[in-house]
């Protein structure tokens, strides 16, 4: 999760973590490259990541995270728009279909 309180430099060592912690052990699948959301919690930001930031962001792991077969565009928290302009930009996962089970 991105685009709370981080500066960019928190977000390359974060990724740099997660790149080393892939060199070693080999068990990640996937990336997925999250928002922060602020509905329904109590912390606030001032102004959330723009579309060309978001789509940055997806295309970014996909060059440094190379060692991640899938880099996930989650549409379910993002959107649908966002979540294939993220597919043009490096994404190679679109997330999965949630379904919705009613009594």
């Amino acid at each position: 999760m991105f685009g709370h309180v981080e500066t960019i430099e928190e977000r390359i060592e974060h990724l740099q973590r997660i790149r080393d912690q892939q060199d070693r052990s080999g068990g990640f699948t996937a990336f997925i490259c999250w928002t922060f959301q602020p509905q329904h919690t109590v912390l606030k930001v001032n102004s959330q990541p723009a579309w060309p930031n978001i789509c940055g962001r997806r295309r970014s792991p996909g060059f440094f995270l190379d060692n991640i077969d899938n880099i996930q565009s989650s549409w379910v928290t993002q959107g649908p728009e966002i979540g294939q302009v993220a597919l043009k930009y490096g994404a190679n996962d679109f997330g999965s279909v949630n379904e919705k089970k009613t009594s």
